[in-house]
């Protein structure tokens, strides 16, 4: 059972998230009456996301004075020295005044894990945008950031959950313990 099912305008393949986790919290607070000072985003899709991640993300934005923070990923490369592949399979820098960096000059970039975000109520509430509101960075290990939108990513997922999960398993419940008993 669920306590109410996504409306129409929101269920598609092109909604953001902000209006559907806004219209989540505004039916839960109608059924049960509660507000809630953070709200959490998990998504379905990341199968490889640890309790011991959001036991940690808990504790970096309740001692942070961010309105949000999401789970991101060091990009394996700078993205200064990112190509663009054109319609007719010629490569074009996407910054062309860094084509002769070395990489390793180059500052490390981040991108969006798709894994989870925390915030306050508010900031989902009042339609933020992450690129508004210097989200704090929660890094993930690259490995365990699988963004699961094709039958290949799952299968990735898979693969890399069999290679780690022996020597994860047991760190991860020790670090679980602590529950989420007041927030």
């Amino acid at each position: 059972d669920v306590p109410f099912l996504r409306p129409a305008e929101f269920a598609d393949d092109h909604t953001p998230t902000i209006p559907v986790v806004a219209d989540a919290i505004n039916r839960l607070a109608e059924l049960d009456g509660r507000e809630y000072d953070t709200t959490w985003v998990v998504y379905p899709t990341a199968a490889l996301l640890r309790p011991a991640d959001l036991v940690d993300a808990r504790e970096a934005f309740g001692g942070s004075a961010a309105e949000v923070a999401m789970s991101v990923v060091e990009s394996p490369g700078p993205i200064e020295r990112v190509w663009r592949r054109g319609t007719d399979d010629r490569g074009r820098m996407v910054t062309p005044d860094h084509a002769r960096t070395r990489t390793q000059d180059l500052p490390a970039a981040w991108f969006d894990a798709g894994q989870f975000y925390v915030g306050s109520t508010g900031f989902w509430l009042e339609a933020g945008h992450l690129d508004e509101a210097e989200p704090l960075l929660l890094p993930l290990p690259r490995w365990r950031a699988v963004d699961i939108d094709t039958e290949e990513d799952w299968a990735l997922a898979e693969r890399l959950h069999a290679a780690h999960a022996p020597t994860e398993a047991g760190r991860l419940e020790e670090r679980w313990s602590g529950g989420f008993d007041d927030r």
